[in-house]
């Protein structure tokens, strides 16, 4: 979601660097995880504010420079949980780690990351065990030409279960809501929250590659 700059004034301040898009979007949250050697620890930020060009906050709990210097370069996490749900669209993390095949039942490998390019985002599938070949794919996420169907379901405590059906179009530009206002990448522990498992099915054939 963000990270822990620099101490900001004597009294636990700190700066902010935001992961968000729009950036002011961390500000909707007070309560963050962070890793400190190498312990998974809760961190409140009771007030935050634009400051000039950025951002600053400060740490619930601590008056002193001092002790908020130990958070300096901290990652700040949110659990899954945490976010709101969307109106429309999905979180980047609901679609990670989906197994992606085509319509004649090739299996490509699984989402390993998506890309923001401007345009419209892009699904980065890396090749596992089982995947056909060795080949990354990049498909680009184009709702309602690329991906026509995407249906939630949750399985278990820890797992939510993701099916995607989408077709290739590449002719096509349109720009696509990911659903992803807060930029959060992969959380620090599995304990902390759910993974993503499921399909996605594409209209894509390997030789045309």
């Amino acid at each position: 979601m963000g990270r822990v700059g620099a101490p900001w004034g004597v009294k636990g301040w700190v700066k902010l660097t935001s992961f968000a898009s729009p950036v002011e979007n961390i500000l909707n949250y007070q309560n963050f995880i962070v890793v400190i050697d190498g312990e998974i620890v809760g961190l409140e930020i009771d007030i935050a504010k634009p400051q000039g060009k950025g951002l600053v906050g400060h740490i619930k709990g601590c008056d002193d420079r001092e002790l908020a210097q130990r958070f300096t370069g901290c990652d700040l996490w949110l659990t899954k949980t945490s976010l709101p749900p969307l109106e429309e669209g999905y979180y980047w993390h609901q679609l990670e780690g989906l197994e992606v095949y085509n319509l004649q039942g090739e299996f490509f490998g699984k989402i390993d990351n998506i890309l923001e390019t401007g345009a419209n985002d892009v699904i980065i599938v890396k090749p596992c065990m089982g995947s056909i070949d060795r080949n990354e794919r990049l498909l680009p996420y184009i709702k309602g030409h690329v991906v026509v169907s995407v249906e939630l379901e949750v399985s278990g405590a820890q797992t939510e279960k993701t099916q995607i059906a989408i077709k290739q179009n590449t002719d096509n530009h349109e720009d696509v809501e990911m659903g992803s206002p807060s930029g959060f990448g992969k959380t620090p522990s599995d304990e902390i929250d759910q993974i993503s498992v499921g399909k996605m099915i594409v209209n894509w054939d390997s030789s045309w590659e």
